[in-house]
């Protein structure tokens, strides 16, 4: 009766909220992760490369988690040239996940497994659904379409839900052109890409078949030179855009630049950021979420994470990390508010480089184990407005052939290690509907009325003795 009074309410009719983890993923050569999504049934989607599964370069390789970051199957995919990893993988309307692995387009059920794979000569590196069920790529043309035999354009491929091309277009002029992000809008596709013709940030609106209804450039004067970095493109909630990337200034310095855009592809801000000091900033990836920003950004050495306002003015900055090398690819929105990273780390796990997740609060909190060697700091963000120029522009289209195969990437299960530097639940009693006792301490409470149980045993045994 006392194990049930003091216990059992903790658990009865309960849900828990995860407040946040810090895990490690992987085996003993180098793992790495390019993207984490947020899935329908509130758990995550890990996608990149895995070394230590195979013995042939490297193989693309897929995690899902659960929320508290539980791993609830794990796949390796080995073929092509030997050498794959996952560039961009998105969750489809049936439950499944369509991804690109170097020139490679899967289509997989929700367990991982092979619906349907084809090989394309020519690819993309970002995959997005379309209102109809197929898809649209975007990436970079190898044949120089418009150009020399190098020069590269900007590469849009539209194919059925079976992945047979309907269309595919290169777009661009006679310099580099890389197509680096896509949205799905209402009326086509919105394509941000890093122009060498052009000399700045394109952005391109398509209609659904490929032709365009406008194409902006945008430049500022403070840049000298655009790194080859991922943008990453997404709407707000005011109906235009919000655009991250890297430029270079003057001392070669590469600065995190994020450029608001209005819904007719105007400039309404830009600022540069640059933290703790730190030379050269990479691969930001932006999530707009109610009223303000957050963005993930590599090159610090660390995890870094920033909130921004809805003017672009740094709200907080943390970095997450131990003491040798973590590099963040990723984010995303948890369900209950908080952000979930994710890359590689060389501070932790059982390799050289493990996959690493990061789950903070909304406020990008964490409480690391005090003997994971772990650590969540306060960073510095110097930032500055910079003046856009906005040019209209009619780049150059072309149709583009290739011959498609299919592919004969093979699945195989993977057993990683997981190591865990922070971990803290709450339980949610869901029939009175308030929050009651994390976790750890309902442990501690088992374990005082297990002693209680054993004390009074002990007790009315002795009693009982006694009365003998």
């Amino acid at each position: 009766m006392i194990f049930i009074f003091l216990y059992s309410p903790a658990v009865r009719s309960s849900e828990y909220k995860v407040v946040y983890f810090t895990k490690s993923y992987g085996g003993k050569n180098e793992d790495c992760s390019n993207v984490i999504l947020k899935t329908q049934d509130g758990g995550y989607l890990v996608g990149g490369k895995t070394k230590s599964f195979t013995s042939n370069g490297s193989d693309a390789w897929i995690i899902k988690l659960n929320k508290c970051g539980n791993v609830v199957w794990q796949k390796g995919y080995r073929g092509g040239k030997g050498w794959l990893s996952v560039l961009s993988i998105e969750q489809t309307i049936d439950g499944g996940y369509i991804t690109i692995l170097d020139g490679t387009i899967i289509k997989l059920d929700k367990y991982g497994n092979i619906e349907w794979g084809k090989q394309y000569a020519e690819c993309g590196i970002v995959i997005e659904q379309a209102p109809d069920g197929g898809y649209v790529a975007v990436g970079l043309t190898c044949r120089g379409a418009f150009g020399g035999e190098w020069d590269h354009d900007m590469f849009v491929m539209k194919i059925d839900e079976e992945g047979n091309v309907e269309w595919a277009k290169a777009y661009g002029g006679d310099n580099g052109d890389f197509g680096e992000d896509v949205l799905v809008l209402n009326d086509g596709y919105l394509i941000a890409a890093d122009s060498g013709t052009y000399n700045g940030v394109l952005l391109l609106k398509l209609d659904w078949e490929g032709n365009i209804s406008w194409c902006k450039v945008y430049k500022w004067k403070e840049a000298h030179g655009l790194p080859n970095t991922r943008y990453c493109l997404q709407p707000t909630k005011y109906g235009g855009f919000i655009l991250a990337g890297a430029s270079t200034d003057e001392f070669s310095h590469v600065w995190v630049f994020v450029l608001n855009i209005s819904a007719d592809g105007s400039p309404i801000w830009c600022k540069w950021y640059k933290i703790d000091n730190n030379y050269y900033h990479w691969n930001p990836y932006i999530l707009p979420k109610d009223n303000y920003y957050i963005m993930s950004v590599d090159g610090t050495y660390n995890f870094t994470l920033v909130k921004l306002n809805n003017d672009g003015e740094v709200v907080w900055a943390k970095s997450y990390g131990g003491n040798k090398i973590e590099s963040v690819k990723c984010v995303c929105c948890a369900s209950d508010g908080g952000y979930v990273m994710a890359g590689y780390t060389e501070s932790f796990g059982a390799g050289g480089r493990d996959v690493w997740v990061v789950k903070t609060d909304s406020e990008g909190y964490i409480k690391f184990l005090n003997n994971s060697g772990a650590h969540i700091k306060n960073v510095t963000v110097k930032t500055k407005s910079i003046n856009v120029s906005c040019y209209d522009i009619i780049p150059q289209v072309r149709d583009v052939s290739f011959k498609v195969t299919d592919t004969n990437i093979t699945p195989y299960d993977t057993n990683a290690t997981i190591e865990v530097q922070s971990f803290f639940c709450l339980i949610t009693n869901t029939s009175q509907n308030q929050s009651i006792i994390p976790v750890n301490y309902q442990i501690i409470i088992f374990i005082i009325s297990l002693t209680v149980i054993i004390i009074a045993g002990v007790w009315l045994w002795r009693i009982k003795v006694k009365k003998k």
